[in-house]
């Protein structure tokens, strides 16, 4: 049944849910097929080849995954979805073992069968959640197993997986140190040579060992346009728990946020119990990753206070919910309460579908059309572009990318921290996209904009705005 049922289970759900997507639902994983592309082409460590601009990989292992398979004649988009699809069944496998592992046998097929079906996993297909969550669970198998070498070098692939690997790796690495000194010593090892190596090759490459994402992201929420500084908090029975990105109707026919933010609180009162029932009886599996979890919400949501937008941050929070509900369900199970189990089952499968989005929402769906119509009407091999979101834009055009929210270029961030978002006018791109609406709005009505761009055509929800030929020659950002 394990060798069978387990891949069976842990795989069906993801394949269907990549099969059957209208494509990626957010706009950052093309960041990274971008940077990945490029990379195999030969272009370096680039989003705009031959233009200098920060870092705005948040994770190197991902874009290496992704440069490798280009390099083989592997299609970016496929190879994506393949790694991303992989990684979301390994995980599933991978969790199930280590719940096994503390005698949670019926616990461990239903946290399989509820990662499978995990809305926050299909929402953000193409970033490198899956590939990150895939390196938790690992090194909790390795570190159950006692397979210290193992334990090291996951933990090192997990700060490349995202830099907050390295904060999960040093509270583990802390404890061990407290615990078993000799086995600390043993995990230290590979993981300072992989977390070391990478640090160095990256400061070479782009000046720094961070991405600057993190400093756009803090000038982001000192704006107060992504909501309060704790939305990261307030989000994680959306976001969190049923994987909506709470501000959007996502086109599920939910149209108010209450319906989520209720179930989402129902649920949580399963991974609450089955959390106290895994500590009091000293198990391994599930308190870890309640600890992972509760590291990521005071990392994101007390100490850096991130908006609530970037919902893959979430992605360890989603990973304890789904294994502290399914031994929440199993110990409803046993104690007599299979009416709170068969009700708390339906109702997590229920949502998981519900949630599950099958295509970008109206105001991602037109980019690549929008790329195209500005490749066939600029005279330029490499326009200039400004936009919100810079990634599928610039993935699906020959464009030169006009980041004003800072993650390609920091230099955006002193007018964003302060709510002005017209930094990108001062590099005189030769097209503007916009919805003008949101951040984007007040720009409309300044003289200099006006006297400068003029509309040039309307995609679905976005004007694209190109730059009047009498205007000075546009000048590239950086």
């Amino acid at each position: 049944m394990q060798w069978v049922g387990l891949p069976l289970t842990a795989f069906l759900c993801p394949v269907i849910i990549c099969a059957i997507q209208r494509g990626v639902i957010y706009d950052d994983p093309y960041i990274e097929l971008r940077y990945g592309e490029h990379l195999a082409e030969g272009m370096g460590w680039s989003f705009n080849p031959g233009l200098p601009t920060n870092n705005a990989v948040t994770s190197p292992l991902y874009v290496l995954l992704i440069a490798a398979g280009k390099f083989l004649g592997a299609s970016v988009d496929v190879w994506s979805t393949c790694i991303y699809c992989a990684a979301w069944g390994l995980g599933g496998i991978v969790l199930a073992r280590i719940l096994f592992f503390d005698g949670r046998l019926t616990g461990g097929w239903l946290a399989c069968g509820l990662y499978s079906i995990a809305p926050l996993l299909g929402n953000v297909r193409g970033m490198e959640t899956s590939l990150y969550l895939l390196l938790i669970l690992s090194a909790i198998w390795a570190f159950q197993y006692e397979r210290w070498l193992v334990v090291g070098c996951l933990l090192g692939l997990l700060a490349l997986a995202r830099l907050d690997g390295v904060l999960l790796a040093g509270v583990l690495i802390a404890w061990l140190a407290v615990r078993r000194s000799r086995s600390a010593l043993t995990v230290l090892g590979p993981f300072v040579a992989i977390t070391a190596t990478w640090a160095a090759v990256s400061w070479a490459i782009t000046g720094s060992p961070i991405p600057s994402t993190l400093a756009a992201k803090i000038a982001q929420r000192d704006s107060g346009w992504w909501g309060s500084q704790f939305s990261f908090l307030e989000g994680l029975t959306t976001n969190g728990v049923v994987g909506l990105e709470g501000h959007r109707d996502m086109g599920t026919g939910i149209t108010s946020i209450l319906l989520p933010i209720l179930a989402g609180i129902a649920l949580l009162i399963l991974p609450v119990f089955g959390t106290v029932v895994a500590f009091r009886r000293s198990e391994s599996a599930l308190p870890m990753l309640a600890i992972v979890a509760a590291i990521v919400v005071l990392e994101y949501g007390v100490g850096l206070r991130m908006p609530s937008s970037y919902t893959w941050h979430y992605g360890p929070w989603t990973l304890w919910v789904v294994a502290g509900g399914a031994i929440g369900l199993e110990e409803a199970a046993r104690r007599g309460h299979r009416v709170v189990g068969t009700v708390g089952t339906a109702l997590a499968v229920a949502l998981s579908l519900a949630t599950i989005q099958l295509g970008p929402p109206p105001d991602r769906s037109h980019y690549r059309e929008v790329a195209e119509w500005i490749d066939r009407d600029t005279a330029s091999p490499h326009p200039t572009v400004a936009a919100v979101e810079i990634g599928a834009i610039g993935y699906y055009s020959h464009a030169d990318m006009v980041d004003y929210l800072g993650l390609l270029d920091s230099r955006a961030n002193a007018t964003v921290r302060h709510g002005n978002f017209t930094w990108w006018m001062s590099t005189k791109p030769d097209y503007w996209v916009t919805t003008g609406k949101f951040i984007d709005a007040a720009t409309l009505g300044l003289p200099e904009f006006q006297r400068e761009y003029t509309s040039a055509a309307i995609i679905g929800p976005f004007t694209i705005y190109r730059r009047s030929l009498s205007s000075s020659s546009s000048t590239s950002p950086g």
